[in-house]
């Protein structure tokens, strides 16, 4: 008895499926029986029609641009991308550490013209790498991967995505390859690798000229002294790395882009819920301790 009314809703179904497809392929198609034109989209039966017609028409369409969706949210991640790419430009461009010659030896070689300190920017460390040529290309290159390319692609993928109309698939092809390019990302590895050089290289340098194994050093200390406060008074050479301006700098990219760049991160699930809107995000701590003690 509960299915006595199955025959007639199919038949409406089957009755609404034609009349959508009619209507939406227009001119001969129109004149497509429906097992043809269910056919043609896909589906098993002039019934299911109505969910496949509908489906690809949702697909098809374009997409309001995603910032609109979210109001005053998505306005938020647009200032929030914006700023992480005028940030990610600015940190690679300014001078990331100052490598500076300290002792009598650079006092000594100041004295007749010869200046070995220098300033030197992300951008700047891609540009000599290359310079050598040879397998060290294969190091540059990576260098501007995870440095300078795959930073700036991120960005303004995630602009493209959250102001340009897009269709769906394709809207999410670029999500995937967006989220993708975010794992090449390596400002922080900077924020780790300039202050370990830092302690590496200084009391590594100072220890190749010496009172020991150079005698010339006492010579040279006793006419061109160190200034007041060296660490030891009789330093000959040394290196020394020092963090610069563009140091803060990629420490504030880095904190912008937890933000709005990583895979995860509020911007990047901001548009992961408006592509796909069926998608539950995966129980929290305080859920799973729940559903364990509500089984237990």
């Amino acid at each position: 008895r509960g299915n006595a009314g199955w025959p007639s809703r199919a038949a409406s179904a089957g009755r609404l499926g034609t009349a959508l497809l009619e209507s939406a392929g227009g001119g001969a198609d129109g004149n497509r029986r429906p097992d043809a034109q269910a056919a043609a989209l896909g589906c098993e039966c002039a019934e299911t029609c109505v969910c496949c017609a509908a489906t690809q028409a949702h697909t098809k369409a374009p997409m309001i641009a995603l910032w609109r969706e979210g109001g005053g949210e998505g306005r938020l991640h647009v200032v929030l991308v914006t700023c992480q790419i005028g940030l990610t430009v600015i940190a690679f461009s300014t001078p990331l550490f100052e490598r500076r010659l300290d002792g009598s030896l650079a006092l000594l070689l100041a004295h007749y013209g010869f200046n070995f300190n220098g300033f030197y920017s992300m951008f700047e460390l891609g540009m000599l790498s290359a310079a050598v040529g040879g397998w060290a290309l294969i190091m540059s290159a990576t260098f501007w991967v995870f440095i300078i390319v795959c930073p700036l692609v991120r960005g303004f993928s995630l602009l493209h995505l959250l102001l340009t109309p897009l269709t769906r698939p394709t809207a999410r092809r670029l999500h995937a390859v967006s989220r993708a390019v975010s794992y090449y990302y390596a400002f922080e590895v900077m924020l780790v690798a300039v202050p370990l050089i830092g302690i590496t290289i200084q009391p590594m340098t100072s220890s190749l000229f010496t009172d020991f194994n150079t005698p010339i050093c006492k010579q040279i200390n006793q006419a061109f002294p160190n200034p007041p406060g060296t660490d030891p008074p009789n330093l000959c050479f040394t290196i020394t790395v020092v963090p610069s301006a563009g140091y803060w700098v990629v420490a504030a990219a880095v904190g912008l882009f937890l933000v709005s760049g990583f895979d995860g991160s509020p911007t990047h699930k901001f548009i992961h819920r408006r592509l796909y809107p069926g998608d539950e995000p995966p129980p929290n701590l305080a859920a799973c301790t729940a559903l364990c003690c509500g089984r237990s």
